[in-house]
């Protein structure tokens, strides 16, 4: 940044020294800037477009637009009683030259050419031809008449062009043109037969030694004006001359500084990229080892995700090995579903059955969490049925639950301090076919029967199996089987699994759901519920493993 701003001043400086040179002097006055605004016109006053509006001989100011209207600024100096000069022009009309008179709005009014022919009486004498006027006259505010005579008529133009040459800024070319139109005249004049001599004219020619006084004084202005210009372009040569001069000296050596600085910066520039290179090699390193590190550690983790996951696939195996088909079941049943939605490869929900002593044992069995450790609770509680019914044979629902509680204590050693209360939600029946009853017990787990016109609901227990009560005592109901058609037994997974709307499928419209298919056949039922826990569900993660367990009586 320090380079590019010395440059940059360096470079700020040549260009006003040669701005100075080649567009005029050093203006050391303050200026401020003036919106000039107006319009133009003709006599009749109709608006003017396409008036060329110009300061002196080279600022052009632009032209009045459709409306005559024309907008400009000036740069004035503050303080002085210099007005600017502007000049409208436009083909077909005598051009105007205005002076500036800080006015908020100016009409010009414009004359076209030969106007004075039009609203005057025709000349008697010559005509006195002009070649193109570069010089241009102020038009007073009135036309006067026109000269009646040759002598007259070069007088008016002689003051005209006297006027015109006090105040405006002309060239050498336009001097030129100046001095070749007053020999015209002088030689317009003597073919004329109007000698004259300054000198020799009396008082009786005083008219035409007036005339021949302000051709006299004409070309000592245009003298004048020549030795203005030759001491203003001598003065704009030596100043390029002093310009050049100076370029030629400062440019080596603004050159000279701008390198030595840059060769500083580039060195230091170096260094620092030197050290930012090792910096990003050394990070380059870093991230490699980091890399290396991390492939090795995912290629650990998917190797092991892989071992696990053929464990707990194997696990599977295992648990629906324990589990008893659901054609065994009917078997024993008119008609009977299971419909098992385990959340993970392995469940935490599990259901039991067995025939002893020609009756019927069968239990939905909700164990704590999911996964790998509901899984093993499963196990456990499998094991333990298999233990208290069929080789106990305990056989009434709710001795059964109180024997299963304590095992479940006795096993997860959960007499001890800071053991773990894992244990198990159950809803457990027994059929006897002998005696037509059926006995249900819950722990923690309700029970559904149909019974005619609604689905009807018995709570069970609670408390659940396991735990740091030591003893439970769980209570039964029995019904005649007369009395019952259907029954549900199922975990809590259906129920308390979120929808798209964010709230839970809740117990109330399950049971109601229970009861709108339960007429239908057992498989019927199971595809209805399967269709209508997957549209509530959606997109949304399944929440818990779900069981359902349907049975028909005879």
């Amino acid at each position: 940044m320090i380079r590019v701003s010395k440059k940059g001043f360096f470079f700020s400086v040549i260009l006003c020294v040669l701005h100075i040179s080649l567009f005029g002097q050093f203006d050391l006055e303050s200026m401020e800037v003036k919106m000039v605004k107006g319009k133009v016109v003709d006599p009749k006053e109709k608006v003017l477009s396409g008036v060329a509006m110009k300061k002196g001989s080279r600022t052009n100011l632009g032209t009045t637009d459709a409306k005559g209207a024309f907008t400009f600024t000036l740069n004035v100096q503050k303080g002085s009683n210099k007005r600017p000069k502007i000049t409208f022009s436009k083909s077909g009309y005598e051009p105007i030259i205005w002076e500036y008179d800080y006015s908020t709005f100016k009409t010009i009014v414009m004359y076209p050419i030969g106007y004075h022919d039009e609203v005057e009486e025709p000349v008697v004498a010559e005509e006195v031809p002009s070649p193109v006027e570069t010089v241009h006259q102020k038009r007073p505010e009135k036309m006067a008449p026109k000269p009646t005579t040759l002598l007259s008529e070069v007088d008016a133009d002689l003051s005209k062009k006297s006027e015109a040459l006090s105040f405006t800024e002309i060239d050498q070319k336009e001097l030129e043109e100046l001095k070749s139109y007053i020999s015209y005249l002088e030689s317009k004049l003597k073919e004329s037969g109007v000698a004259f001599d300054t000198e020799a004219l009396g008082q009786e020619n005083s008219y035409s030694k007036e005339v021949a006084q302000k051709i006299e004084t004409l070309k000592e202005q245009v003298s004048i004006k020549e030795k203005e210009l030759e001491e203003s372009e001598g003065k704009r040569k030596v100043l390029l001359w002093i310009v050049l001069a100076i370029i030629l000296i400062l440019i080596p050596s603004i050159l000279a500084i701008v390198f030595f600085i840059n060769g500083k910066k580039t060195k230091k520039l170096n260094v620092e990229l030197a050290d930012k290179v090792e910096e990003v090699q050394q990070a380059n390193e870093e991230i490699a080892t980091q890399r290396d590190d991390i492939l090795e550690k995912s290629s650990k983790l998917e190797t092991a995700y892989t071992n696990i996951r053929a464990s707990v696939q194997y696990a599977k195996r295992i648990q629906e090995s324990i589990l008893i088909r659901p054609e065994e079941i009917n078997k024993h049943f008119a008609d009977a579903f299971i419909y098992f939605q385990p959340k993970d490869i392995v469940s935490g929900d599990s259901y039991w059955f067995s025939e002893v002593d020609n009756k019927l044992i069968l239990a939905a069995i909700d164990c704590t969490g999911h996964g790998v450790p509901g899984a093993l609770m499963t196990m456990l509680s499998n094991s333990l049925l298999n233990e208290i019914v069929n080789k106990n044979k305990v056989l009434e629902p709710h001795l059964i639950l109180k024997e299963l509680h304590q095992q479940v204590r006795v096993h997860l050693h959960q007499e001890e301090e800071d053991s773990a209360q894992d244990g198990m939600d159950i809803a457990l029946v027994v059929i006897d076919p002998t005696a037509k009853t059926l006995a249900f017990a819950g722990a923690n787990n309700p029970f559904y029967y149909i019974d005619q016109d609604e689905c009807k609901q018995v709570r069970g227990t609670k408390s659940g199996i396991g735990g740091d009560v030591d003893i439970i005592e769980y209570s039964q109901e029995i019904w005649q089987l007369d009395h019952l058609s259907t029954f549900y037994l199922f975990s809590d997974g259906f129920q308390d699994q979120f929808g798209e709307s964010g709230k839970k499928y809740m117990k109330k419209n399950f049971r109601d759901y229970l009861f709108t298919i339960s007429a239908k056949p057992m498989s019927e039922q199971k595809a209805l519920l399967d269709t209508e826990f997957e549209n509530w569900k959606g997109t949304n993660e399944q929440t818990d493993d779900v069981l359902v367990i349907g049975v028909k009586l005879g």
